[in-house]
């Protein structure tokens, strides 16, 4: 049964935020389901050591974008907050799809931004319990790999696909660990490679903490 209680909007221009993790890309999914008319995804390219927007591969999410049905573009973003600002003042749209679930910081930054540019912000994934919504995830046809392991004992699942055959074993190791089952505190980032109806070809390599992505293909 799916978790949503279905509220609609249906037709309401939308922006997403799109990092090519598995929040945003399911944020994503559902604000289509509920009818939001989304206009363009966007990436933000940040540097390594971004507070806000997900770092690694995040300049493959065109691919993930592109099988969803929506346009895409990434935007270079040294400076984050003003980044942010500067490319919702730009873009005529009323509000802004964000996969946050429970970070604070994120979400006074948005609707901080969203604000100051006349903007609504939708974050259908806000404090969704973090088990119920990674299985959730993988339940309806996504599938993610880690590429960054943050917290100790996560790098055994760097390059490795979560989906319905392992995510209970997943789910136990980050409670084994002790970390957020989603990861919200930086203890691991994901990217997807599959969503309903396409799976990606990609192939990649560890590097330290990271797994990188050297190329994938719908």
């Amino acid at each position: 049964m799916n978790i949503w209680v279905l509220v609609f909007y249906v037709g309401r221009r939308a922006v997403a935020l799109v990092s090519g993790g598995k929040d945003s890309v399911y944020a994503l999914h559902v604000a289509l389901t509920q009818g939001f008319d989304v206009k363009e995804c966007i990436t933000f390219l940040p540097p390594p050591d971004a507070a806000l927007f997900h770092h690694p591969n995040a300049r493959y999410a065109r691919a993930i974008c592109s099988a969803l049905g929506v346009p895409h573009r990434c935007i270079n973003a040294t400076h984050e907050e003003e980044a942010l600002t500067h490319v919702l003042e730009g873009i005529d749209v009323d509000w802004v799809i964000m996969g946050a679930t429970a970070s604070e910081y994120q979400r006074m930054v948005m609707s901080f931004a969203a604000e100051k540019t006349g903007k609504k912000v939708h974050m259908p994934l806000w404090h969704v319990n973090p088990r119920r919504l990674l299985r959730q995830i993988v339940e309806e046809g996504f599938r993610f790999i880690v590429v960054f392991a943050g917290a100790y004992g996560m790098e055994r699942w760097l390059g490795v696909e979560i989906g319905p055959e392992n995510v209970d074993a997943f789910l136990a190791d980050t409670e084994r660990i002790g970390i957020n089952p989603l990861g919200e505190g930086g203890e691991y980032e994901s990217f997807v490679v599959q969503v309903p109806g396409v799976r990606f070809r990609y192939r990649g390599h560890v590097e330290g903490q990271y797994f990188i992505i050297d190329e994938i293909k719908g």
